[in-house]
């Protein structure tokens, strides 16, 4: 058995910088991680915040290498044959603050890590939790990594598992949960015999839609989104998942030869905020804490937002600060999603596709492609409360 000053589960953005933080701090912090430090995520758009740097100008200069001011989207028949593409342009490929961005998630989070790494952080990849204990004063965790077995005991443990919460489902810690729609999402990623074409896709189908999202050189995302009441709920998910990307002949002649490299995964639209995020040895920080919403909550700024407030509450040992300024941070995220909503000659336009399943950029695409883009009219942020506006109308 190893003692340590601090056991983070998770190697994600709240991970990798609740770590850095702390070990920056002189804190000997292992951080644990179910994979080899990186998974593959959906692109992501985010409002760039340039203080997103975990204390260090030059990881902040090596993140934007991940950052992409320009992108577009096609929207097409099931056959592929009728399509619609629209495309996000900017006078300038210069990411300043307050730009809207697509997000490399997977190069975004390699980053993140090897600061981490850098920073002193120690790092067990492909690990595979057996046992969890915590008492008032510390924390027994053991698990294996790349076939040997480790005991470790600290002081306090971090949960930056993201939305498989792992520590607040361990512990039963009360939750608040709230479902945003009655639709559901399946998807899954392949790996593709030639290279990817690098554009998001959706596809028209009755009673819902897919979707293709490129996410490297040969790895693509591919899903549907239907009514939930529209579902067998006896069926098999991958009897489903094929029975519904057969509709499109465009799809199914994209996948031919390609390998499937993920079991087919459902996700739902919902709301889920733990209300007790910390507590004598232990934090929650990211999703694992708080998931507001997929469409409108700025994951990223959260993760890094509850990374350093928690890693201040663990210097300082004062839970309670951390539990009143994630409550405070996500009161005033919900006002500004709902309140003062701008109107829109092109509200009923975007509540087409102002869908909590897709990125935040193709509502932003289609408000940019109907008005001029000028910053004192149509500029990102008015567009972002027009979606809102039209996402808030259309669920509600």
């Amino acid at each position: 058995m190893r003692e340590i000053d601090v056991i983070v589960l998770g190697s994600g953005i709240s991970g990798c910088a609740t770590s850095a933080y702390l070990s920056q701090k002189g804190f000997k912090v292992a951080m644990i991680s179910r994979d080899a430090g990186t998974a593959y995520h959906l692109p992501e758009s985010w409002i760039y915040n340039s203080s997103c740097n975990m204390g260090n100008p030059k990881v902040g200069e090596r993140l934007l290498s991940a950052l992409k001011k320009n992108s577009s989207c096609v929207f097409c028949s099931a056959s592929g044959q009728q399509t619609i593409e629209i495309k996000v342009k900017s006078s300038s490929n210069e990411v300043e603050y307050g730009d809207l961005v697509h997000v490399d998630r997977n190069l975004f989070d390699q980053v993140l890590l090897e600061a981490a790494l850098d920073s002193g952080v120690e790092f067990f990849p492909k690990s595979i939790i057996k046992s969890c204990e915590l008492s008032s004063i510390s924390v027994n965790i053991s698990y294996d990594s790349q076939s040997c077995s480790y005991e470790l005991v600290a002081p306090i443990i971090v949960d930056a598992t993201g939305k498989t919460a792992y520590l607040s489902q361990h512990l039963e810690l009360p939750v608040e949960e709230q479902k945003l729609d009655q639709r559901i999402a399946l998807f899954s990623h392949f790996e593709l015999p030639s290279e990817v074409i690098h554009e998001m896709r959706i596809i028209a189908i009755e009673g819902g839609y897919l979707f293709s999202i490129p996410l490297s050189k040969n790895r693509i995302s591919i899903g549907c989104v239907l009514a939930e009441n529209s579902l067998d709920p006896s069926a098999p998910s991958d009897k489903l998942f094929s029975n519904t990307i057969a509709l499109s002949s465009y799809l199914t002649n994209m996948l031919e030869g390609a390998k499937r490299v993920l079991p087919i995964i459902p996700a739902k639209n919902y709301r889920r905020v733990c209300v007790e995020p910390a507590g004598s040895c232990y934090r929650l920080v990211g999703d694992a804490a708080a998931f507001l919403d997929p469409f409108f909550s700025p994951g990223i700024d959260f993760a890094f937002f509850s990374a350093e407030q928690a890693a201040a509450s663990i210097v300082q040992n004062t839970p309670e600060s951390y539990t009143k300024a994630i409550q405070n941070w996500l009161k005033n995220q919900q006002s500004s999603v709902y309140q003062n909503i701008e109107k829109s000659l092109w509200n009923d336009i975007l509540k087409l596709f102002a869908d909590p399943h897709l990125p935040l950029q193709i509502p932003l695409m289609l408000t940019q492609a109907f008005t001029s883009v000028v910053r004192d009219g149509c500029s990102y942020s008015n567009g972002i409360q027009v979606a809102r506006g039209a996402y808030a109308t259309a669920v509600h």
